[in-house]
């Protein structure tokens, strides 16, 4: 059957159908321009679904919640032990001693005061924490050891450096003061004269709230800074970085003992400007005595006659002479500028001292 429609007008047909698409082809033509650059870019960069905000966020990895289980488990499994082991009450000075008998003494140079450093490898890198409140029995406080990401529950972590003592005397007798700040002074002295933010007091595991006012102004004056002491409380204190001394100067050589005393002795000096004094202040034929009366059971029986025999017998030596003193009449640089004119210092309860100052 021939065709109704001339060339030119089938030509004319077939050039208008080819134009003329359907209008769910022209919408797809319209999304693929619109697609293209954006999956072009998505292929050139690598693909970071939190960049895109239609994305959905990623769940959180197994190992994230296995390190908080872990965590937990740390936190649940701290152990608070007593500070003061009774089981060692016999020998309280032997082997770790009886305050934090479970953690070993860190390691330290021959002739250094044994110590322990919280934290350090000898600790696993754990943090000390105490809760101490009671003035008189040590075994009712206690202390924990526990990593830095699994701090106990409700405690306060305390910025900074700590020094922990526990002495076996007082901090306000002049003798068992000086005893126990001298292996702080050595370990200060030691380590870039690194100075505590605080220190935390004991006798014998029992807390104490302050430190006598001569042995407290011989700390400042010797390590730098104010005395701070951590009051006693109940709930749980943990230290960023703390240095235990439970020995009263345990393992320190004479040397090193020596060492720290001159450290105090000059110290002192600048602290009460006597810097200038020291030219002179000993001549080469002086004997310099000095005797000191203390109150209490200290005391002399008869001070004028002991007083008397001293100077009986100073007077037989040429360059001797003999001073009078009693310390609670005197203040921190008073003591230090008597005692840094002589060599000898006498006492009720000690045959020789060799002054600090």
């Amino acid at each position: 059957m021939n065709s109704v429609f001339s060339p030119l007008e089938q030509s004319h047909s077939i050039k208008n159908k080819s134009f003329n698409l359907p209008k769910c082809s022209s919408s797809f033509l319209v999304l693929s321009i619109i697609l293209t650059p954006l999956i072009l870019l998505l292929l050139l960069q690598p693909l970071n679904p939190s960049t895109i905000p239609f994305f959905p966020s990623p769940p959180r990895p197994a190992a994230s919640l296995l390190s908080n289980h872990a965590i937990s488990m740390l936190r649940h499994s701290i152990t608070f032990l007593p500070l003061k082991d009774l089981r060692l009450s016999d020998h309280p000075t032997d082997g770790n001693t009886w305050f934090m008998s479970s953690v070993p003494d860190s390691p330290s140079s021959e002739g250094e005061p044994a110590c322990i450093r919280f934290p350090s490898a000898a600790t696993r890198n754990r943090l000390l924490c105490i809760s101490a409140a009671d003035p008189h029995d040590g075994a009712r406080n206690s202390y924990a050891l526990a990593f830095p990401e699994a701090l106990p529950e409700n405690s306060t972590l305390l910025p900074g450096l700590t020094f922990v003592a526990d002495a076996f005397y007082d901090y306000s007798n002049l003798w068992h003061g000086v005893s126990a700040i001298t292996p702080f002074v050595r370990w200060h002295a030691k380590n870039g004269c690194a100075a505590p933010a605080r220190w935390a007091l004991f006798h014998r595991g029992e807390v104490r709230k302050e430190m006598g006012g001569w042995v407290r102004t011989l700390a400042e004056a010797s390590i730098g800074g104010e005395v701070r002491v951590v009051e006693a409380a109940e709930r749980v204190s943990c230290f960023e970085e703390a240095v235990v001394m439970r020995r009263i100067g345990g393992g320190m050589s004479r040397e090193k003992r020596e060492d720290a005393y001159e450290l105090m002795r000059c110290r002192a000096r600048e602290y009460c400007g006597l810097e200038r004094k020291e030219e002179g202040m000993r001549g080469s034929g002086e004997i310099g005595m000095t005797l000191l009366f203390r109150m209490g059971s200290r005391s002399f029986k008869n001070e004028t006659a002991v007083a008397g025999v001293f100077e009986r017998e100073c007077r037989k030596v040429e360059g001797c002479r003999v001073t009078l003193a009693r310390p609670s009449n005197l203040s921190f640089c008073d003591q230090c500028c008597v005692l840094a004119e002589i060599q000898t210092l006498l006492g009720a309860g000690r045959q020789r001292l060799l002054p600090l100052f």
